[in-house]
């Protein structure tokens, strides 16, 4: 006896000579089952009366019929499943049964199967019913585990037949409604009973596997087949994955977990193979057999389960035996289900069809390295490209699921770039409704971006080629047909989608795009520009929250950077000048509350400053009178915290022309007495005021903020000295002066002795100088020239927090184009004749006769005598006159006087001391400005340190090259070269420096195992080293390259920017482990058609990382520009983020505060004077004969370096920026590598640090300028016009920036000698050829 639906199907045919009692009456039946069951159940009744086949054979006959009864007899059914329950499984049977336990075990196992026909009864009976059945299929599990290896292949074949006809019997489509409940209470069970079992049995038999194929296809409308058939399939796949594999691929038995439980099903390899095949088809290809969008949906699940593990597969351990199946096996399998999933794209089946695009997507992606065969990829493309062109969830399944397509250079798949870019732009500018509906829709938005990312590069790239397949969005407003098309349409999306994006890390992504769109289409850059700038503005001053405001600025500083492509770009500067002042005054106000809107003034601080110097040698700003003063406004408003109030006679702005020099009295007098009307109205004023009274609960303003004031007053610092003075002429490593004290003490003692042949000794060297500090935290430093070609001059060195600086002066009288004044004059008063004798004279001799009555009268008296005693007196006079030549010979007409010899006293600091009084600082009005300083040995330790600190902040990069199959460090750090495309990538980082002759920045390249180049970049405000492995030779005594791993790793180094060739197989931990730093990791790397991706690994977040995003694909013309702006920006965000973090400026400013603590001279006023005209004691010292410091701002000595004939290496690094006013940098470059070349002539300087020490000699100076390039302004009489500033360049020459400039010793002697040159103020003679002053220079 057993279930009808056996015989319907064919499974099983009936035994005529059972079933025996079928045609009682039910009651006859009723009271057989109950009284026989009843019976047996009874103590040992069973075993003692069912002594034969026979008798057990009855027994079965009467008691089966019990499951064919109306469920109102319940006890009696509980009665007949107990006692086979206990006849199956305890083992209490009896002994006929065990003579031929086979037959008996059919049996009762077709008799338990008739518990599961149908029956009409109440609805109530339904659920005793399907208990009924629960404990049956109970049952038949417990009996399959049990004495499943004791049943022969007949019993198992029976069993399984049975099960099918039962399941069926339940589960079929067509049956009655009355018994849904029954499927549904059932259906689970059934089929895990049915699974489990059937794998148990272990059957081969082809007829039953084709009968359960077409009896499941029946049921695909029960979830629960599905359900089950994943975990079937899953289990059985993972045992095969440990068969052939290895036991840590899967595991070492089939384990199927249904319903929290897990079983544990020990079957043989053999089996397992055969069995996983089979399973795996068993549904067949749901897109024919699964009618139901949900239960299509979870096939799917399962799907992308199994096609998870085969993705999986080997990338934990290496296979031993087997390789990994590829993509092309993967699609084998699952391939044809996924493809006609999407291909026929059935009507609400768009969960599961979207599901298949995304494991499809996923797969190939994965599965990268394939070479997949024609007829896959093709197939995946069709599909790619038809749901591109869609709505709805298919659409954003190939979107989201696409992220990384074009990172894999698969062939052919740039033809699909246009209905990617439709798409995306549909997604980004809201076309496309309900998105929320599917998922959030900003991450379909994200998504989208970053596949912009992926496909920016291509316009330019390729150009105008043409795309072979057509596009087929027909809901695209943009005809793509050529690669130049899709211009248009990413400019469109990024300007749409900054406009409408409301998502923070969706805004901030689109502004890194924006900067790199903007890069890469520099020609086209102005026109984006115009757009998107004012777009921007707007939304920062009122859309946008302060995290992205954050990024906005950031953006535009980088913007800043190519202002030069811009068309009319000081439009676009002005303008963003004025809104970032905007944004700052609104601000204000709520940074005392809020942290983020402080954060946010410094930046717009910083932002300003990068667009004051983006000028070069054109500096816009001056152009704009209204922007000057609103930027002088903000600055105003950053230092104090309020607003300048304007005075109603305010100064005339700078811009309105000056009054002439000879302006009349009349005037003056008039606007003194103004000013002193508008005073006297004032203090009026104040006295009529009412005094208001502070309450008891007055609370004071907060105190400014100290970010604010140091951002504020840094950006004053940029437009007062580096707007139009950066980059130097000294090249872009130096913003401050290379010259130190010892260098100039050192020269005045050598222009001594070569043109006075005064031998001073070292030690009285510091009588020309002196130290003094002012209130506002400035050392200055004058030193007396007096040996200068010109004559007497001061050099003056400044230090302050933004650096040193020298400038050298000369007092002048005339114009500098007049020849030198000479102490000749012409003594000839008038044009007239002179006479030669002391009588001779123009008037007429006396006539004799009309002197008569005179001699008369004389004779007539005794003058005789008298006349003798004249004669005598006249005549002793006349030949004293004669003998003195009448004292014509002396000199009586006026003489000029002779310019005065201001060095005759003990005291050498005149030219200083006049200097110092016309600029004011001398007058008892400034007299608590200025302050002497103790020049003590401590106090030069202090100003050591402070020129040892960097003037702009300083940024360590480390570079690696990780060649494929590289996994340690020990095996790429020891690579050295690489290819061309590497090189030419590190080119673009920065220009190249020569290590030991650099003066600027060198992070950790110091010592001989550095090397000898690295590339180096700088701006106004930072100075990049770029620690490239590749550039550190190795060496025998470091094999492991521990010299490397010091230098790249171990400083704080929070940027690591790898080369990878191998970027599917790259370790992040092989380079964090060794760092000090949770470094962000820049990985590069290079694809086959000449692009380039990127991948950012990071311990913590990286979306806030720019403006390169994770997975972007870049050119080579901005690779180099977009890795050091990123890197920038992860250093600088890194550093600030610190607990304690100070500028560097703030750092100069706390030790120059320590220098007026410490040595700042409290004097009289008697003694602020007196010691203006007294040499210094003997415990003031000066820096002469004390040894330079050991700062890394240090160059090396010259025995280190090579001579000039050793040509130095090629260094495979870009270009320095050039200076403005027609300076050049110090190094000339091409576009892949650059020469360093020698000093001029072959030498090089002994010059010390910037700054850094006073043991070294000053370079020598550059030639002076022309008259020419004379600036007008400086041609006015009597001044210290003559002023130039000392700085040095990189190939040891120093040059002086101004109108006067003191020439070097290889410099071609004026052409005639200017006058006050020697002490004594008169020209001196021709110096002697033996004293003649050496080269200041030294061979290199």
């Amino acid at each position: 006896m057993f279930v009808d639906r056996c015989a319907k199907l064919g499974l099983l045919e009936y035994n005529p000579e059972s079933n025996i009692l079928r045609d009682f009456s039910l009651h006859v039946r009723k009271v057989l089952v109950k009284e026989v069951v009843t019976f047996l159940l009874e103590g040992n009744n069973a075993q003692k009366t069912l002594l034969s086949p026979a008798h057990v054979t009855w027994a079965m006959e009467t008691v089966g019929q019990g499951f064919a009864l109306p469920i109102e007899e319940e006890d009696s059914i509980v009665k007949v499943i107990t006692l086979y329950r206990v006849w199956c499984l305890d083992g209490k049977r009896p002994a006929p049964f065990e003579e031929n336990p086979q037959h008996f075990t059919r049996e009762l196992l077709g008799h338990f199967s008739l518990l599961f026909s149908p029956r009409e009864s109440a609805r109530e009976m339904v659920d005793k019913h399907a208990n009924l059945c629960s404990r049956v299929l109970d049952i038949y599990l417990q009996f399959g585990r049990q004495a499943g290896d004791s049943l022969n292949v007949e019993t198992w074949e029976t069993f399984l037949k049975l099960l099918l006809g039962v399941c069926d019997n339940i589960l079929r489509a067509d049956l009655d409604k009355s018994q849904e409940t029954l499927q549904k209470k059932l259906c689970p069970q059934l089929l895990k009973v049915l699974f489990e079992l059937w794998l148990l049995s272990r059957t081969k038999n082809p007829d039953l596997w084709a009968a359960l194929f077409q009896r499941v296809v029946g049921w695909t409308q029960h979830m629960s087949l599905v359900l089950t058939w994943k975990v079937t399939a899953v289990a059985l796949t993972k045992r095969v994955f440990a068969i052939l594999y290895g036991p840590s691929e899967g595991t070492d038995t089939v384990i199927m977990k249904i319903d929290e439980s897990a079983q544990n099903l020990v079957l043989e390899d053999t089996y397992v193979l055969y069995a996983w095949h089979k399973m795996l088809n068993i549904i067949g290809n749901p897109n024919v057999t699964v009618n139901h969008p949900a239960i299509f949906l979870a096939f799917m699940n399962g799907v992308e389960m199994l096609v998870n593990l085969y993705v999986k597969l080997g990338h934990t351990n290496k296979l031993p035996q087997l390789l990994a199946p590829n993509g092309n096996t993967i699609l084998h399998i699952f391939g044809e289900w996924m493809f006609d999933a999407v291909h026929k794209d059935r009507s609400g089946f768009d969960e599961g069809t979207a599901l298949a695009m995304k494991i499809l997507c996923n797969l190939i992606t994965s599965k990268n390295k394939t070479n997949w065969e024609t007829t896959y990829i093709a197939r995946f493309y069709s599909c790619l490209n038809q749901s591109l062109a869609k709505d709805g969830r298919v659409l954003l399944a190939a979107i989201t699921s696409s992220t990384s397509i074009f990172n894999h250079e698969l062939p052919g798949l740039r033809t699909l770039v246009p209905s990617f870019a439709s798409a995306i732009h549909r997604v980004i500018s809201r076309k496309i409704k309900n998105v929320d509906n599917v998922m959030p829709a900003e991450h379909v938005r994200r998504s989208s971006l970053i596949i912009l990312s992926t496909i920016l590069c291509l316009p330019n790239h390729f150009g105008s080629l043409e795309f072979k397949l057509r596009h087929t969005d027909k809901s695209s407003s943009f005809d793509i047909k050529r690669y130049s098309d899709l211009k248009q349409v990413f400019i469109t999306t990024i300007i749409e989608g900054i406009g409408t994006e409301t998502f923070p890390p969706n805004i901030e992504t689109l502004l890194h795009l924006l900067f790199t769109w903007m890069c890469e289409d520099i020609k086209n850059t102005s026109e984006l520009a115009k757009q998107i700038l004012p777009v921007i503005v707007r939304k920062i001053h009122t859309e946008w929250t302060t995290e992205v405001n954050r990024t906005a600025l950031r953006t535009l500083s980088h913007i800043s950077f190519i202002y030069s492509k811009f068309e009319k770009g000081y439009e676009q500067a002005n303008f963003i000048l004025l809104a970032l002042c905007k944004l700052i005054e609104n601000h204000m106000p709520h940074v005392i509350t809020d942290r983020l809107k402080e954060e946010l003034v410094c930046i717009a601080f910083e932002c300003i400053s990068d667009w004051l110097m983006l000028g070069g040698e054109v500096q816009w700003v001056l152009n704009y009178k209204e922007t000057r003063k609103e930027l002088l406004k903000t600055i105003v408003l950053g230092l104090t915290g309020s607003m300048p109030i304007r005075r109603a006679a305010s100064i005339t702005d700078d811009d309105s022309k000056s009054s002439s020099a000879s302006a009349s009295s009349s005037s003056k007098d008039v606007r003194d007495k103004k000013d002193e009307k508008d005073k006297k109205k004032r203090l009026a004023d104040k006295k009529a005021a009412p005094v208001e009274k502070r309450s008891s609960d007055y609370t004071p303003p907060p105190p400014h903020p100290e970010r604010i004031r140091e951002a504020s007053q840094s950006t004053l610092a940029v437009l007062l000295n580096d707007t139009g003075n950066f980059p130097t002429a000294c090249g872009a490593h130096s913003v401050s002066s290379m010259i130190t004290e010892e260098n100039l003490i050192n020269e005045n003692l050598e222009q001594a002795l070569a043109i006075d042949g005064l031998e001073i000794p070292a030690t009285e060297g510091k009588q020309f100088m002196r130290y003094f500090i002012t209130d506002d935290r400035v050392i200055i430093c004058v030193i007396d020239r007096p040996y200068e070609e010109r004559g007497p001059g001061v050099t003056i060195v400044v230090r302050d927090r933004t650096g040193k600086y020298a400038w050298d002066t000369h007092l002048s009288f005339v114009p500098i184009s007049d020849p030198p004044i000479t102490p000749n004059y012409d003594s000839r008063l008038y044009n007239t004749p002179i006479s030669t004798g002391p009588y001779h004279s123009q008037a007429q001799p006396i006539d004799p006769e009309s002197l008569m009555d005179i001699y008369s009268f004389l004779d007539n008296f005794d003058t005789k005598e008298a006349i003798r005693t004249v004669k005598a007196q006249v005549e002793t006079e006349q030949r004293y006159l004669e003998s003195k030549q009448y004292k014509l010979a002396d000199a009586v007409a006026i003489s000029p006087p002779v310019p005065a010899n201001p060095y005759v006293g003990d005291c050498k600091v005149q030219q200083s001391r006049i200097l110092l009084s016309h600029f004011g600082y001398l007058s008892l009005q400034n007299r608590g400005r200025l302050y002497p300083c103790v020049m003590n040995a401590s106090f030069y330790n202090d100003l050591r340190r402070l020129d040892d600190i960097n003037e702009r902040e300083c940024t360590p990069i480390s570079v690696v090259l990780i060649r494929k199959g590289q996994a340690t460090d020990e095996e790429y750090l020891g690579n050295i070269g690489g290819s061309v495309d590497y090189q030419e990538f590190v080119s673009s980082l920065g220009w190249g420096i020569d290590i030991r002759r650099h003066n600027g920045f060198k992070g950790s390249l110091e010592g001989k195992r550095a090397g000898h180049v690295a590339p180096y970049w700088a701006s106004y405000s930072t100075e990049i080293i770029f620690q490239v492995s590749t550039l550190i030779p190795n060496t025998d005594s470091h094999p492991d390259h521990s010299h490397k791993r010091r230098i790249l790793f171990g400083s704080l180094n929070y940027v690591v920017v790898a080369w990878v060739e191998d970027i599917d197989n790259f370790q992040p931990a092989s380079i964090w482990s060794k760092s000090k730093t949770n470094s962000v990791i820049i990985a590069v790397h290079p694809l086959p058609c000449g692009l380039y991706l990127i991948r950012l690994f990071s311990k913590s977040e990286i979306s806030s990382i720019g403006p390169l995003v994770d997975g972007i694909v870049l050119s080579k013309s901005i690779l180099g520009t977009m890795v050091r702006e990123t890197a920038l920006f992860v250093d600088r965000k890194e550093r600030t983020s610190q607990d304690v973090y100070m500028t560097q400026k703030q750092i100069r400013q706390q030790v120059i505060e320590d220098v007026f603590s410490k040595f700042k001279r409290e004097t009289t006023l008697e003694q602020f004077y007196s010691a203006l005209f007294t040499p210094l004691n003997e415990d003031q010292v000066g820096p002469v004969g004390r040894q330079g410091s050991d700062s890394p701002r240090k160059k090396v000595k010259r025995s280190a370096l090579p001579p000039p004939s050793t040509p130095t290496p090629p260094i495979p690094v870009g270009q320095a920026p050039q200076a403005p006013h027609g300076g050049s940098s110090s190094s000339s470059s091409s576009s892949s590598s650059i020469m360093v070349p020698p000093s001029p002539g072959g030498s090089l300087s002994k010059s010390g640090s910037r700054g850094a020490g006073f043991g070294t000699v000053r370079p020598s100076q550059a030639t002076p300028p022309t008259a020419e390039s004379e600036s007008p302004s400086s041609r006015a009489k009597g001044g210290w016009l003559t002023m130039g500033s000392r700085s040095s360049r990189e190939d040891g020459s120093a040059t002086k920036i101004g109108v006067h400039h003191r020439r070097g010793g290889d410099e071609p002697a004026p052409s005639s000698p200017s006058p006050g040159r020697s002490p004594a103020g008169a020209a001196p003679p021709p110096p002697d050829p033996s004293k003649k002053k050496k080269k200041k220079t030294d061979d290199a």
